[in-house]
């Protein structure tokens, strides 16, 4: 039986937030910044539900969805900014800010208020903009909803509130597919893999982790990549110990690490690696490796898409997916 089933690129995205174990910055106050920057908060009721939110500028839409105890305050120094030249809604969610008390309503019930409100203010597509819960809101909304999510954005907490180059963590996804069908715990792993190594290795400087659309740069030959236009590329950048130039070609063989002292400084079975590769190649796809000894690596893996109606992606299907 085929383990198939559609899937939201967004949900690694998810994933790989939860592997940093960090607190949000205080929410902070909620109230005088909002005059100051000449809003007027404003209020829908979405099934039942009080929703305080604002909106400002003109343009394509982009919603704004906070975290866990956070506000709209979250989102008091960008939205100015984003408002010059989108039309901007940042949103409480209920039991925060000025929206209603329900602790009976579940966060499952979340994405449904969002998408109503969306629809009450006239918003038929938006880009969604979501930081922590707020990813997830954004994650469920662009997989229920493709055909209304122009963009998804997620922004993970940890060194939110620090200067961009300060922050070790990034997240970026730009012009890609909010859906694609492919099987999803397949790819959670190779994306976990990839992301665990990248955080264990790298001590100083930053992880980023990038999604986005790719007509070349996998292993020349492949069959699969090589027989479609485009293919969705996962990329997890470090600036970590990075891989001496003779260990490049044999990174994805098993038990392969750097050397003895990376063994036992960093621990592992140096499995990681080669299990995701071959779990790249189940999916039709392929994972490839540039690194600087030193200045760090950057991971990529390739999955082969098809453009379907919608807007949506399939990925080509490997006769090796059946189990």
């Amino acid at each position: 039986m085929k383990r198939r089933r559609q899937a939201a690129v967004a949900v690694v995205l998810l994933l790989g937030l939860a592997l940093v174990l960090r607190r949000e910055p205080a929410p902070g106050p909620t109230g005088g910044w909002i005059a100051k920057a000449g809003l007027v908060p404003q209020f829908e009721s979405v099934d039942g539900v009080r929703l305080r939110y604002v909106r400002a500028g003109t343009g394509p839409a982009v919603v704004l969805l906070h975290g866990f105890a956070s506000s709209i305050f979250t989102w008091r120094d960008v939205l100015p900014e984003l408002a010059r030249g989108h039309d901007v809604v940042a949103v409480d969610l209920p039991n925060s800010g000025g929206s209603a008390i329900r602790p009976d309503l579940p966060p499952a019930a979340y994405p449904r208020l969002v998408m109503g409100l969306m629809d009450r203010l006239g918003l038929g597509r938006a880009s969604l903009v979501g930081n922590s819960l707020g990813g997830g809101i954004a994650v469920l909304v662009a997989a229920q909803h493709p055909e209304h999510v122009d963009r998804l954005v997620l922004i993970d907490s940890v060194g939110y509130n620090l200067a961009a180059k300060e922050r070790p963590w990034v997240l970026r996804a730009a012009g890609v597919p909010p859906v694609i069908e492919t099987d999803s715990q397949r790819l959670q792993q190779i994306v976990r893999n990839l992301l665990s190594n990248a955080f264990k290795f790298t001590r100083q400087g930053g992880v980023t982790f990038e999604i986005g659309i790719a007509s070349s740069g996998w292993t020349p030959g492949h069959a699969q990549l090589d027989a479609v236009d485009e293919a969705i590329s996962f990329a997890v950048t470090d600036t970590g110990i990075g891989i001496q130039p003779e260990r490049l070609e044999r990174i994805f063989d098993a038990f392969q690490q750097a050397d003895e002292f990376t063994r036992r400084e960093f621990g592992g079975t140096g499995l990681g690696l080669s299990i995701s590769h071959e779990l790249a190649l189940l999916l039709g796809g392929d994972v490839t490796v540039q690194s600087n000894p030193g200045r760090g690596s950057i991971f990529t893996l390739y999955l082969p898409l098809l453009r379907v109606a919608g807007g949506a992606a399939e990925s080509l299907e490997s006769p090796r997916q059946a189990v």
